[in-house]
């Protein structure tokens, strides 16, 4: 209730009352007020108090306003006096003696009029109280809305930071430098706590550096070089100045610390940037983090630009440029970030720059910062600290200079006084030497002959801490000849090893000098372990080192790492140790056995053959197990984390073959890497480099050149070119990886949800999912474990890159049992074909059941021009040229084509065959009206079209419209055609079972995955732009109509009038407007031994339909063809009759592109499964591979499938229509294109089921039920494997079937995958989310085999390896398809519709009638 309300509402009755009480005592009389008046008094005085009551009690409920409850302590006397009154007026109407209320009629006006008066001044009071109330609220609702407006505020100031916060880790993501820059960070935090107090001092007083920060222009030198010999502290230095300018200017630092076994990046993503890239990288994400915590509105526009940007230089410096521009603009943001009173500074520091391997990518580093300033007004100073180098010397020149040498004496020297150890002590204390304590001595020699260099009084010092020396050794040490170079320090470090340590340091500076990364304590003591091993027993506890760092002495130094506290990074402690073992690998040769054979050698050979001796145990001859995860989330999966208690697993995995190139490759070690890439081993490691190694299996391009790349992964001297033994190991190789590679990658996903999940599936470490069977009988990999039994159909051995095999047709017979090939090999005078019949039986998958050599008939195959060969739906039947054979007798052809005429161009041509009945179905060309004389000028807009229909891959089409044109004269078919049209009307026929199931929807089962309800299609006219974009782009089908516009309404795709619709495999001679494509077949007996010709039939079809075979009835003279435009041909070939019926799609706006016919075993039914398509509406992409600029817009297809079910006329089976009591429809989501030379959608029957699979990396394979389920039963229409199947790469190019079990007994299936031509290698092309997610079609970013492959297959258990049979859940993506999605009227749903007139929009709209308003005749025509 409103309070407000209440409270007029009240004030209104109580000046209501007022006013009568008022009017009451102007009557003159015993009493001024009647007996009506009174009760009208009293009932509104009663309705007064019950309302004020209420109000009260709903305050009492809502008291938590203090200051409002006070205030309505007024309301108590109005409720009082009212009640008074009330009572009163009571009283007086109650009294029933007329002469009382005479008498007392003016007591009674006298008692009213002072209630009245108490009630108005109750009431006076009680507005007072609620205008003072009305004031609290306003100022509340005041308070209330500052209130909100600050929590409004408060959100969005939270989704904005929401927002910055992810686009600050999308932008770190996408630099990929956190860790380097950690490694980095690290050294730095050493350098200056190592840095002793007091030392470096001098650099602030050094005149040059003091310039240096003073500088203003790049005449006062913004440059600075710090030139030194090795060891002089030029690192310690760099981290102190970096120190005082952060602190004391305040001004941003970025730098980085050049180490000689930098090789770039170890950790990133992308498999491995340049040294160059990863520093630019890591200075720009060391410039993000200082103006994020600034200012967080910096980084939303570097967002937006890595969002699609690549990484290189141009990347990052535009990154930069970013950067400060927007500090430029924003001066006064968060924070002061570099400072505005003077000319903002940016500070670079570059240490240990002659340590890198290439000093170029250093000066791409420092041009990148430099540009900035001829754009903003910033001053970039660079500091370089290094050796004194040639090529330095002559790029740094220029610059201000310091020499370090010269100044850091004072802080070698004090550095000596506070490290070096107290030797004078014990029996040795008092022991003088020329006249000095041991100690002075040994101080003020060491101090004399360090000089400068902080390295040798480093590595003098650590020698003195050994307690091994005695005080002689002492003497010698220190009175030993100071070396020109460190050459002859570190020589005296490694002979005074013992010669029992000689073997333990030679091992481990082998191991951390030539190692490719960094190595990890782990993983040196493992490979220790290893390497001290016996050769034939693998990895022996027993002969681990204990206590390894006790063997780093000076020359190797510990590094820290904060994700692994106890397993630090080991390193050589300078470059020149690096540089000395290079030049002296013997250097822990003793003196006088330099004739013997010397075992401790530093050297990279051992490195090699540590990691193949490592790879080859036995442990991992099985692949390795994952550890379930423990106090997990449900969503966790498997993890292999456990495996990086193998050190040194990852490492070998990744480098094993770089370290290899390091030896020579004798006749033994190529023996040796064949036995391990043949062993089990080899599994092992292809599993660890998909789990650990990133981009290890990516693929790769070079702009400008044609074909893949793969990562080398043999070392460089096994079998390099193609004259080498070994050369077929690398090409077997390649062929594995461009099979299996796409599916090994996702073993190191990076695309990850938000419970760091990958998005794609990824099968973790399930390395026995890449079948090697499929690669060939004789692949090296053949041996290794495989999850599914699988083959290649191949009589001989498969020749990789070199197969003259061209597989002409191919097909699954009618018992899907057998698979014929029709092959052609050789060229011109050598051209052989072969026609192989391969068993699938499970004992027989290697062998054939038979091979005939083909007749060529003198035709060339191999011309781009050549017809192609047809091989029946059932695989019986074939047809080579003008002949057509029985597969079981390709000597003799059985029907030899005597009509075909000049004048028709064959696009396909399909067969069946039973018993001695073949029936021949052909759609061709008809050249209507031709001119010789006349020249044909070329269609505009149009493209020569592949002449082969078998050759081409995505076609593109301009689709034909309802009225072609072209006039259908039945002159021209009707002395063809043999048959006479006969249909007899299903109503006569008194079959019962007819009766009950009537041809209407609800009769019919009905059964979809999704919605039936579908999108009109776009704007009808196509641009030039469309016209002239590349076909490969984008893939139109011919729409096919029903006869006129009032059918399926106007044209989606309209076309020019002028411009003739071309067909894929339409010959180029056939492409006048007055073409047309004639669908024809015959049908003929072979019983006699000579083709006699039973059945003709010739029709004009206006749309193409595609591998729409005719079907033959197991027992009736009845053949059943889908001819196209939807039409349905009937044909009784005894009575040489026949009728037509129209299957119509399931929405106004699809199209059939083909029709598969199919007849029950019992011979009662039929069916029909239909692949449809339409031309998606709404938002339309642009496609990834044409730039954002273009004005081309992709059109993509919806496809569907759509199984139907039919019964037969039990009585009149050839000539009563058949009636519809079944259907399903599947939509498998939307796609680019397809091709129709070889559709990506197999079919296999069953008596009660069809099994559909669409190509794909992915086994998507559907059992659609061909019947209802009996009542009651809750059985689904559709259903797939619950547990997923992927497939080689090449299956995006071949034709995959699923071949059920053979008896109910059984449940072992085939997964057979047609040929792989090579040229067609996409089938089908997948744009949006969802179809890609199911592994449908393409695999974005990666290439199949450049080169044709036999067909290949495998054995699957349904129960074990596909979990059994689910419901479908078939998602579709509805940000694309239902864009803009209007319900549509379904139209007939596959029941087959008689031939009728139809209403043509066009020639019929000649309309009258009669005008409403002025009743004259109103007429309308086009």
């Amino acid at each position: 209730m409103d309070p407000f309300s209440v409270s007029v509402g009240i004030i209104g009755i109580v000046s209501a009352v007022k006013g009568c009480l008022k009017l009451a005592n102007k009557h003159v009389g015993a009493s001024a007020i009647s007996s009506e008046e009174a009760e009208a008094l009293m009932k509104s005085l009663y309705e007064l108090n019950g309302a004020t009551r209420n109000f009260q009690m709903h305050q009492e409920l809502n008291d938590d306003d203090d200051d409002l409850m006070a205030s309505y302590e007024c309301l108590q006397p109005v409720i009082k006096r009212s009640l008074e009154a009330a009572q009163m007026v009571k009283e007086f109407l109650q009294n029933n003696s007329k002469i009382a209320k005479a008498f007392r009629g003016v007591k009674f006006d006298k008692k009213l009029k002072v209630a009245l008066k108490s009630l108005d001044e109750a009431t006076k009071l009680f507005n007072m109280a609620i205008l003072a109330d009305q004031q609290t609220i306003l100022v509340g609702v005041k308070n209330y809305v500052e209130k909100m407006t600050d929590d409004i505020h408060d959100i969005q100031t939270g989704q904005l930071e929401a927002q910055q916060e992810n686009s600050y880790r999308e932008v770190r993501s996408w630099l990929d430098a956190q860790a380097d820059n950690n490694t980095n960070s690290q050294r730095h935090e050493y350098n200056r706590l190592n840095r002793r107090s007091g030392t470096c001092e001098w650099l602030f007083r050094h005149e040059a550096f003091q310039e240096w920060l003073r500088a203003k222009d790049a005449a006062s030198g913004r440059m600075l070089w710090l030139k030194c010999s090795p060891g002089a502290g030029k690192s310690f230095l760099c981290s102190t100045a970096i120190d005082h300018v952060t602190s004391e200017l305040h001004d941003p630092c970025l730098y980085y610390f050049y180490q000689f076994d930098d090789k770039g990046t170890s950790g990133s993503s992308d498999g491995g940037k340049s040294l160059g890239i990863t520093v630019a990288a890591i200075l720009v994400d060391q410039l993000c983090r200082y103006f994020w915590r600034r200012d967080r509105g910096s980084i939303a526009p570097v967002a937006a630009l890595v969002e699609t940007a690549e990484m290189n230089f141009t990347t990052l410096a535009e990154i930069v440029r970013i950067l400060v521009k927007f500090r430029t603009e924003n001066p006064q943001g968060q924070g002061a970030v570099i400072s505005t009173t003077t000319k903002p500074t940016l500070y670079l520091f570059l240490d240990g720059l002659d340590e890198a391997q290439e000093q170029e990518p250093a000066h791409q580093v420092l041009a990148m910062f430099q540009c900035l300033e001829s754009e903003f007004p910033i001053m970039i100073k660079v500091w370089i600290g290094s050796r004194d180098t040639s090529l330095l010397r002559q790029r740094l020149e220029h610059c201000s200079q310091i020499n370090i040498d010269e100044h850091s004496k004072v802080d070698v020297q004090e550095f000596i006084r506070n490290t070096i150890p107290k030797l004078d002590s014990g029996p040795e204390e008092g022991h003088k030497i020329e006249g000095k304590l041991l100690d002075d001595w040994i101080l003020d020699k060491l101090q004399d002959r360090a000089k400068g260099n902080f390295l040798y009084a480093k590595l003098m010092v650590e020698r003195l801490k050994d307690d091994v020396l005695n005080i002689d050794d002492i003497m010698t040490l220190v009175r030993s000849k100071v070396p020109n170079n460190f050459a002859e320090i570190y020589r005296r470090i490694f002979l005074q090893y013992g010669e029992d340590q000689r073997k333990y340091i030679s091992l481990l500076f082998s191991i951390i000098t030539f190692a490719r990364r960094p190595m990890r304590l782990s993983e040196l003591q493992e490979a220790m372990t290893l390497a001290l091993s016996d050769r034939n027993k693998g990895l022996d506890p027993l002969r681990a080192p204990r206590s390894l760092s006790r063997l780093f002495g000076p020359l190797i130094q510990e590094q820290q790492d904060v994700e692994e506290p106890g397993n630090p990074l080991c390193r050589l402690c300078h470059a020149t140790v690096y540089e000395f073992l290079m030049s002296n690998p013997d250097v822990l040769r003793s003196e006088g056995t330099s004739q013997a054979p010397f075992v401790n050698t530093i050297s990279a050979a051992r490195v090699a053959d540590l990691c193949l001796r490592y790879l080859a145990q036995r442990r991992y001859s099985l692949p390795i197990q994952p550890s379930k995860p423990t106090n997990l989330p449900a969503i966790a999966e498997n993890s292999f984390d456990d495996a990086q208690q193998y050190g040194l697993l990852s490492y070998c995995a990744k480098y094993w073959d770089r370290h290899m190139d390091d030896l020579n490759g004798s006749d033994e070690l190529r023996a040796e890497v064949r036995a391990f890439i043949k062993s089990p081993n080899y599994q092992t490691l292809l599993q660890v480099q998909s789990l650990f190694v990133s981009a290890h299996f990516a693929q790769f391009k070079l702009l400008g050149a044609k074909g893949s790349m793969f990562r080398r992964v043999f070392p460089k001297w096994f079998g390099p070119d193609r004259s080498e033994t070994d050369y077929i190991y690398r090409t077997e190789y390649r062929h594995f990886i461009s099979e299996w590679g796409y599916l090994l990658e996702r073993g190191s996903c990076t695309l990850t949800d938000e419970h760091h999940r990958c998005k794609v599936e990824h099968f973790l470490g399930e390395v026995d999912r890449c079948l090697v069977g499929l690669l060939g009988p004789t692949h090296f990999m053949n041996g290794m474990k495989e999850r599914y039994p699988s083959f290649m159909l191949v009589s001989d051995n498969f020749d990789y890159h070199a197969s003259e095999q061209l597989v002409l047709a191919e097909g699954l017979s009618l018992c899907q049992s057998k698979f014929t090939v029709i092959s052609s090999f050789g060229k011109d005078q050598d051209l052989t074909l072969k026609l192989e019949t391969y068993d699938l039986s499970p004992d027989k998958i290697h062998h054939t059941n038979a091979s005939s050599l083909v007749p060529t008939l003198g035709l060339d195959f191999s011309a781009a021009t050549a017809q192609p060969v047809y091989l029946s739906s059932r695989a019986n039947t074939f047809k080579l040229g003008s002949c057509t054979f029985d597969t079981h007798d390709v000597n003799h052809p059985v029907i030899l084509d005597k009509h075909t005429e000049g004048r028709f161009g064959p696009i396909s041509t399909d067969f069946d065959k039973r018993g001695d009945i073949i029936v021949v179905a052909s759609r061709n060309v008809h050249e209507r009206i031709r001119k010789k004389e006349t020249t044909k000028p070329p269609i505009p807009g149009s493209r020569k079209p592949a002449t082969n229909l078998n050759a081409g891959a995505m076609y593109d089409s301009e689709p034909s419209s309802d009225d072609d044109g072209y006039g259908e004269s039945d002159d021209d078919i009707s002395d063809e055609n043999s048959a006479e049209e006969s249909c007899s009307d299903g109503s006569i026929d008194t079959d019962s079972s007819n009766d009950s199931d009537s041809e209407t929807d609800s009769d019919a089962g009905e059964n979809s995955t999704d919605e039936d309800t579908d999108s009109d299609s776009e704007d009808s006219d196509t641009s030039d732009e469309e016209t002239k974009s590349p076909a490969n782009f984008r893939v139109v089908i011919n729409p096919q109509t029903s006869g006129n516009a009032a059918e399926f309404g106007s044209d989606p795709l309209k076309r020019d009038e002028n411009k003739r619709p071309s067909y894929p495999g339409m010959p180029d001679r056939y492409r006048l407007p007055t073409d047309q494509i004639r669908a024809s077949i015959a049908v003929y007996s072979i019983a006699s031994g000579q083709a006699v010709r039973l059945f003709h039939y010739d029709h004009l079809i206006k749309a193409m339909l595609y591998h729409s075979p005719p079907m033959l009835h197991p027992s009736k003279p009845l053949v059943i063809w889908p001819m196209g435009g939807g039409d349905i041909l009937f044909a009784d070939y005894d009575d040489n009759t026949f009728f037509i019926r129209k299957s119509m799609p399931t929405t106004r706006k699809t199209r059939h592109i083909c029709m598969k016919p199919q007849f029950s075993p019992c011979g009662k039914f039929f069916h029909i499964a239909s692949l449809e398509g339409r031309v998606a509406k709404g938002q339309q992409r642009p496609d990834a591979a044409i730039p954002r600029s273009s004005k081309y817009l992709q059109k993509e297809l919806v496809l569907s499938v759509f199984v139907t079910t039919y019964r037969l006329s039990e009585h009149k089976t050839t000539r009563s229509p058949p009636q519809l009591i079944h259907k399903t429809k599947v939509n498998l989501g939307q796609f680019a294109g397809l091709s129709l030379a070889k559709l990506p959608i197999t079919f296999t029957w069953q008596p009660e089921h069809v099994f559909f699979s669409v190509t794909g990396c992915r086994l998507n394979v559907y059992r659609v039920s061909l019947f209802k389920p009996p009542p009651g039963a809750n059985i689904p229409a559709v259903v797939v494997p619950r547990l997923s199947v992927m497939l080689p790469l090449s299956a995006i190019g071949r034709q995959v079937h699923y071949i059920p079990p053979k008896s109910p007994n059984s449940t072992r299936g085939v997964v057979l995958m047609g040929s792989y031509g090579g040229h067609t290698t996409v089938q089908l092309k997948a744009r949006s989310a969802n179809p890609r997610h199911l592994g449908m079609g393409d695999q974005q970013g990666r290439d199949a085999l450049p080169y044709p492959c036999p067909p290949i297959g495998f054995y699957v258990d349904e129960e074990r390896n596909l979990g059994g049979w689910v419901p479908a859940k078939i998602e579709v993506d509805d940000a694309v398809v239902n864009a803009g999605r209007e319900q549509e009227e379904r139209l007939s749903n596959g029941r087959l519709v008689r031939k009728v007139e139809y209403f043509d929009w066009d020639d019929d709209v000649d309309l009258e009638g009669i005008c409403e308003n002025c009743n004259a005749p109103l007429f309308f025509s086009r």
